[in-house]
């Protein structure tokens, strides 16, 4: 069998199979993923912002608790120190929680409370029931040497409410308290 060619004016021939005449497609090149678009410049810029911001505020933040673990380092070396008697730690941890107030500026007038009236302080400044057995000889125990032993318990008491207060410390300004100190 021979293939029948056609003639058409101007001296073009069709062949009997016209898909004979077609080409492979021709693919564009895949899309890169560089350079990137617009949006992905903008996400990028957020993102990277807002880390800095978040970096930026946990180093503060770790910063500005710096007093408070090395209160709390003080208060872990006192409960360690077994040459010290029990008043000594007493007057001792209260060293510790009235050197955390002083770190803190708006709590340096408290400090200068005498012992019973700082305590109420800071059991005011707490959100937690703290500090509620206090020895009655608590005068005695920090300025006189021959006072009664303060008993283990109590001390320990006292130490664990010490570092619950230390480690929950917030500055909680009263209406009061502002007002006498302006």
């Amino acid at each position: 069998m021979e293939a029948v060619k056609i003639e058409i004016k101007g001296g073009h021939h069709l062949p009997n199979d016209p898909l004979a005449e077609l080409r492979d497609i021709h693919l564009p090149p895949e899309i890169g993923w560089w350079p990137l678009a617009y949006g992905w410049w903008i996400l990028i810029t957020v993102l990277f912002t807002l880390t800095m911001f978040a970096i930026f505020f946990l180093v503060k933040q770790h910063r500005s608790n710096l007093y408070k673990r090395q209160a709390l380092r003080e208060l872990h070396a006192l409960k360690k120190n077994l040459d010290s008697s029990n008043n000594d730690k007493f007057t001792f941890a209260l060293d510790i929680l009235k050197k955390t107030c002083i770190s803190n500026h708006r709590s340096v007038n408290a400090v200068s409370k005498n012992i019973r009236d700082f305590i109420v302080f800071i059991r005011n400044q707490s959100t937690k029931s703290l500090f509620q057995n206090i020895p009655e000889n608590i005068n005695e125990i920090m300025y006189d040497s021959e006072a009664d032993e303060i008993s283990s318990d109590d001390l320990n008491k006292f130490l664990n409410d010490a570092e619950k207060w230390i480690s929950s410390h917030r500055i909680i300004i009263k209406k009061e308290e502002s007002s006498l100190n302006a």
